[in-house]
């Protein structure tokens, strides 16, 4: 049994203003969906100041391997996700915040859970970017031994239903027993 704390974080797309003025009082973390660089620079400019902010990534246009039909050849994908990962730094920023974490969503949080080959490129981008950021992995996946193995920090995630409250954008919860999740208007 570990000693750590559980915190919330929310998962939202930049576009969706309407789910950070929804974020719970207790949401210490808020990953913003890659995006456009006016919407991601809104939201960064709209988060609290004692929000931590990370970045959740996908896999950039064209190197999906399941659109391709093969994986991007390694060096290729790191940079790309590199190359977006400093973009999103370099607007936080701009307001004075600093990337702390970074997630995954899409195709590529579902690689990075299974895939070894997939997590040791992300890995390996998180190295050359900052070794000090950490990163979040579907709880009880291959990818958080790999990503641990990588010399990166850790930090374990599961998806549960939360019951409806009526509020659409915020029903899905994601709960560990190091870090729980609100999905606010993330893409999926």
């Amino acid at each position: 049994m570990s000693d750590a704390q559980a915190e919330w974080a929310a998962h939202i797309c930049p576009d969706a203003g309407a789910a950070l003025a929804a974020l719970p009082p207790a949401c210490r973390i808020v990953y913003l969906a890659d995006g456009q660089a006016p919407a991601l620079g809104r939201a960064v400019r709209a988060l609290a100041a004692d929000l931590v902010v990370g970045l959740s990534l996908d896999y950039p246009p064209g190197l999906d391997p399941r659109e391709r039909g093969a994986a991007a050849p390694d060096t290729e994908l790191e940079d790309a996700l590199l190359a977006r990962l400093a973009g999103f730094a370099a607007i936080a920023r701009r307001w004075d915040r600093s990337l702390r974490t970074v997630g995954c969503h899409g195709a590529l949080a579902l690689d990075v859970a299974d895939d070894e080959r997939t997590t040791q490129v992300v890995a390996r981008m998180l190295q050359r970017y900052d070794p000090a950021l950490s990163m979040a992995v579907p709880a009880g996946r291959r990818g958080i031994a790999v990503a641990h193995h990588c010399g990166i920090a850790v930090v374990r995630e599961a998806w549960a239903r939360a019951p409806s409250s009526g509020a659409a954008d915020m029903s899905s919860v994601r709960v560990d027993r190091y870090r729980l999740c609100l999905d606010a208007g993330a893409p999926a």
